[in-house]
C-alpha cells in the first residue's frame, strides 16, 4: 500500500521496492518492473545499479544521532521490564538533560523535545509505546528472584518426586465482592460516562477452593459475614457451588480456626487413600496453625509454603482460575442486572451467580494449565517466564542492577538436580535449545572464539597492557579497549588469535566495542569502528548516567518482625518444635496473665469482706 502523508516522494511501500529489485535482477526489464510493482522507473534504476540503498529514507536526518536513539531505546524498554519504566514527560526531559551534556545543536526550544521530535522518535522506533502498567507492590517485585525461587523448585522436586498427579494439591482463598464490577458493554462513541448498576451491599464472602494436578477439585469451603449462623440464612446456599462447605466470620476472613476446620473436615475427607500426598499454599497464618500441620503430619501429608510474595507466579489457583472466576463473575451480574429491572444482586442471587462463574473457570483443562505454567507438574522451573524475575534485578547487589546472563534465570537449578549422583529429573528433561549454565572453567575450555583485526585499525585510545610469547612462539600483545574489555590478539599485520582465555563477558564486551559479529568456530574479519573512540565512550557514558536504575539503598531490618525470606516445609520437625514451642509460651502467657487476674479479683473480694 503507498504510504500516506509523504507528499510527492515515497508513494510507495518499501515491500514493493523490493520486489521489483529483485523481480529485475530474475531477468525482467526495468520499465516492466515499475509498471508492475508501481514504483518509480528512476528510483528502481538506481537501486538496481546499487547507486541508491534499497532502504527508503526522507526527509533530514534525526536530530539525535541514530546510534544513541537506539541505546536510549534499549535502555527504557529495559528500565520498563524492571519496574522502573518512565514517563513520556520524563523521557522529554532526560533527552534535554542528554542533548545540553553532549553540547548537540537541536532546535528544541529550552532544551527539551517537543511534539514533532516525540512523533519522529515513535516513527523511528515503532517498538516504543506508552501502556499503562500493572499493580506490582514492591515486596513482591523484590522476592520473585532467582535464588529465592530455585530453592523452592529444588524443595518441590525432592517432596513431589514419585508422585502421581492426584497426590500434588494447591489451595489459595479469594474474595468475591457482592458490589460487582460492571464488564464492557455496547456504548455511544465519545460518550462521558456509560452507567453500569451493581448491587446495594458490599459485603465480601471468601471462597477456598482446592484443586489438585490431575484436575480434580475439591467441595468449595465458603466463608461468609456473620457472628452467629443465623447470618447464612440470608444466603441460597442450596443454589451455591456443588457441596460447599458455608461457614460464617465476623470479618468474612479466613482465620486459624477456620483453617483448621477446612482441613479437617474438607481436605482429608476428600483427598483419596493414596499416601503421601503434597499440599502446597501460602504463608498465610490459617495455613499454619499447629493443629493443622499435626493432622497433616499424622495423615502423610507434606505441607509445603510458597516463598513469600510470589504466589502471583507460583500458584496455580492464581495464574489461571482466579482471574477467569472474576472476569466471568463480572460478566454475569452484569446480564443478570440488564435482564430485568428488578435484578439485583444480593444474599439471595449471588451465591446462584457465584456457582455458574465456579463452573466455568474451574474446569478441568483451566486445572492442569495452572499447574504446568507454575512448573508444579510436570516439575519444570523453566515454565516461570524469564520475564518474571526482570524486576528483582534492581535489587540484587550483587548485579548492581544489571543481567549477568541471557540464559533463564532458574537454569541453574536444571544443572544442579542433574549434578546430583542418582538423582534425575522425574518429570522434565531439558529443552533441545537450552543448556545447563556451565562452570567458569568450561567456559574458558569450550568457548573459542576467532577475531582477525587489522593492526591499523586499532584506535590510538587503546593502550597496551601487555606483551607476552605465546606457546607456539608466536608473539603475542593484549590490548585493553577503554572499557577495560580486553583483546587478545597477535604480532601481526593480520592479528589472529583464539580469545578462548577470555570470559564470555569480556569477549561479549569486546565485541561490542568492535561492532562485530562473531560466533563460535567462525573467523571474522573486521576493523573496530571509530565509535569506540573518544566522542562514542562520552555519549555511552552520559546516557548511562541518566537513564540508570536508582542507587539501592539498604535498610536496617526491623527489631521483633516477622520475617519471611524463603519457602518452608511446614510439616518439617524444625517448624513443627518452632509452632510447639510458640504455643506453649503463648499457653504459659495466658496462665500467667490468668493467674495475676484471679489474684486482684480475689484481693478486691478480701478489701469488700474487711469493710463490711
Amino acid at each position: 500500500m503507498p504510504h500516506k502523508g509523504k507528499g510527492i516522494y515515497g508513494q510507495y511501500d518499501v515491500e514493493a521496492l523490493k520486489n521489483a529489485v529483485d523481480a529485475v535482477k530474475s531477468g525482467m526489464s526495468i520499465r516492466k518492473a515499475a509498471i508492475r510493482y508501481g514504483v518509480p522507473k528512476s528510483s528502481l534504476n538506481d537501486r538496481t545499479t546499487g547507486k541508491k540503498p534499497i532502504a527508503l529514507e526522507f526527509g533530514r536526518k534525526p536530530t539525535i544521532p541514530i546510534e544513541i536513539e537506539d541505546r536510549m531505546v534499549e535502555v527504557v524498554l529495559t528500565l520498563s521490564e524492571k519496574g522502573f519504566g518512565i514517563t513520556k514527560r520524563q523521557m522529554l526531559a532526560r533527552v534535554g538533560t542528554l542533548v545540553r551534556q553532549m553540547d548537540l545543536k537541536t532546535p528544541f526550544k529550552n532544551g527539551i523535545p517537543g511534539k514533532d521530535w516525540w512523533k519522529g522518535f515513535k516513527n523511528r522506533h515503532p517498538e516504543v509505546v506508552i501502556r499503562k502498567p500493572e499493580k506490582l507492590s514492591t515486596v513482591r517485585s523484590r522476592m520473585l528472584n532467582a535464588t529465592v525461587v530455585g530453592n523452592y523448585f529444588k524443595e518441590l522436586q525432592t517432596v513431589t518426586e514419585e508422585l502421581s498427579p492426584t497426590s500434588i494439591w494447591n489451595m489459595d482463598e479469594t474474595g468475591i465482592n457482592l458490589e460487582h464490577q460492571p464488564a464492557g458493554v455496547l456504548a455511544r462513541r465519545g460518550a462521558k460516562s456509560v452507567p453500569g448498576r451493581v448491587g446495594n451491599t458490599r459485603e465480601n464472602i471468601t471462597l477456598l477452593p482446592c484443586v489438585n494436578a490431575a484436575g480434580e477439585k475439591m467441595p468449595t469451603f465458603i466463608v461468609a459475614k456473620g457472628k452467629t449462623s443465623r447470618s447464612l440464612r440470608a444466603y441460597n446456599m442450596h443454589e451455591g457451588p456443588e457441596n460447599a462447605e458455608w461457614r460464617f466470620q465476623a470479618k468474612a476472613w479466613m482465620d486459624d480456626e477456620l483453617g483448621e476446620d477446612w482441613f479437617k473436615n474438607v481436605f482429608l475427607k476428600h483427598c483419596g487413600p493414596q499416601r503421601p500426598q503434597v499440599l502446597v499454599l501460602d504463608s498465610h497464618h490459617s495455613h499454619e496453625t499447629l493443629g493443622l500441620l499435626e493432622a497433616a503430619l499424622a495423615n502423610r501429608i507434606e505441607v509445603l509454603a510458597f516463598p513469600p510474595h510470589t504466589t502471583h507466579f507460583l500458584c496455580p489457583l492464581d495464574r489461571t482460575m482466579f482471574g477467569p472466576l472474576m472476569k466471568e463473575y463480572g460478566y454475569l451480574c452484569t446480564e443478570y442486572m440488564s435482564s430485568d429491572p428488578n435484578n439485583i444482586v444480593n444474599k439471595e442471587s449471588a451465591p446462584k451467580l457465584i456457582r455458574q462463574a465456579y463452573e466455568k473457570a474451574f474446569t478441568r483443562v483451566n486445572i492442569v494449565s495452572g499447574f504446568e505454567s507454575t512448573g508444579i507438574y510436570h516439575w519444570n522451573p523453566l515454565a516461570i517466564p524469564k520475564e518474571a524475575f526482570s524486576p528483582s534485578d534492581a535489587f540484587d547487589r550483587n548485579n548492581n542492577g544489571q543481567s549477568k546472563t541471557d540464559e533463564h534465570p532458574l537454569q541453574w537449578v536444571l544443572a544442579n538436580i542433574q549434578s546430583v549422583p542418582n538423582n534425575p529429573i522425574p518429570f522434565v528433561s531439558l529443552p533441545t535449545d537450552v543448556t545447563p549454565i556451565a562452570q567458569p572453567e568450561n567456559v574458558q575450555q569450550n568457548l573459542e572464539v576467532v577475531v582477525e583485526i587489522h593492526r591499523s585499525a586499532v584506535p590510538s585510545s587503546v593502550h597496551t597492557v601487555a606483551e607476552n610469547q605465546g606457546q607456539d612462539g608466536e608473539y603475542t600483545v593484549d590490548f585493553e579497549s577503554p572499557n577495560n574489555s580486553i583483546l587478545n590478539t597477535s604480532n601481526d599485520p593480520m592479528i589472529s588469535q583464539s580469545l578462548s582465555d577470555l570470559d564470555a563477558a569480556n569477549i561479549l564486551a569486546a565485541l561490542n566495542d568492535g561492532n562485530m559479529e562473531i560466533t563460535a568456530g567462525e573467523t571474522v574479519e573486521s576493523s573496530l569502528h571509530q565509535d569506540i573512540t573518544g566522542w562514542s565512550s562520552q555519549w555511552n557514558s552520559e546516557l548511562e548516567n541518566i537513564f540508570k536504575l536508582p542507587p539501592i539503598i539498604p535498610k536496617p531490618p526491623k527489631k521483633n518482625s516477622r520475617r519471611l525470606t524463603s519457602h518452608r516445609l511446614l510439616t518439617s520437625p524444625q517448624i513443627l518444635n518452632e509452632k510447639r514451642k510458640a504455643k506453649q509460651e503463648k499457653d504459659d502467657k495466658c496462665k500467667k496473665l490468668k493467674a495475676k487476674k484471679d489474684e486482684k479479683c480475689n484481693n478486691l473480694k478480701v478489701k469488700k469482706e474487711k469493710k463490711k
